[in-house]
């Protein structure tokens, strides 16, 4: 999120806004191929290597950038065909917020949940997902999937940088920090299984709108032995009960 946010803002802030949108999104497609060879490569476990690779990233971006936040006021038309406020649905609600986002969070569920449920790549993320010796002995290229779904997932952090720069205007090095443990959870509660071979993209989009949901909750109740700065707890237990129950629907069919 970070790098796409820094690429897209800087070549923005110079001038080049649709250059700095298509090199946000080659450059952390990129990143997450490297992901995909890494695990693919060394067979170490997919966690350990995001993880890992997470801190470089971020490291290295560091370096590049000498820590500083990059910030701007000026709003380029882009911003708003990007992340810009959505009147004609906010005049209907009180205070609401509905930014441009959401169409697009909307037209990518679609996408994909249609590349996921009706294409052959969606199938043979399944069958890796559920079983990669079987799905290799059926011609599956197990290699080639998995560093597809890592340059995706890439990608689609990307994309949430550009949004996040278009929206506040301004990107940290740490812009981004903690949305791993959010993903997760978004898309246990929505029912994928974190062994593999079971989820969908509709039931990560209700995920995260209930951890939303949840988040909204413990700020507006104000409950005392929960602060909301702590609510990492609470999706820490959110996740473990969704696996928990996740696993006893499944093994009850």
């Amino acid at each position: 999120m970070a790098v796409g946010g820094y690429l897209f803002g800087g070549l923005a802030m110079a001038g080049q806004p649709l250059l700095g949108f298509l090199l946000a999104l080659v450059v952390t497609a990129l990143l997450g191929v490297i992901n995909g060879v890494i695990l693919v490569s060394t067979g170490i476990p997919s966690f350990i290597v995001t993880l890992g690779t997470k801190y470089l990233y971020r490291g290295l971006l560091w370096v590049i950038t000498a820590g500083t936040m990059l910030q701007t006021v000026d709003r380029l038309p882009m911003y708003n065909v990007l992340n810009g406020r959505l009147e004609f649905l906010n005049q209907f609600f009180k205070q609401a917020n509905f930014r441009n986002s959401l169409i697009w969070l909307l037209v990518l569920v679609i996408v994909f949940q249609i590349i996921l449920s009706r294409t052959r790549f969606g199938n043979h993320v399944f069958a890796v997902g559920g079983n990669a010796g079987a799905a290799l002995g059926q011609g599956v290229n197990v290699r080639k999937v998995k560093i597809l779904c890592f340059a995706i997932s890439g990608l689609m952090a990307g994309i949430s940088g550009i949004l996040l720069f278009s929206q506040y205007y301004t990107v940290r090095v740490a812009s981004g920090d903690g949305m791993d443990l959010y993903a997760i959870a978004a898309a246990v509660v929505g029912g994928t299984l974190i062994t593999g071979g079971a989820g969908s993209i509709w039931g990560a989009l209700i995920g995260a709108l209930i951890i939303s949901m949840l988040r909204s909750g413990v700020v507006l109740m104000n409950i005392s032995f929960i602060p909301a700065d702590n609510f990492e707890a609470i999706v820490g237990v959110t996740i473990i009960l969704a696996a928990i129950f996740n696993n006893y629907l499944r093994n009850r069919n």
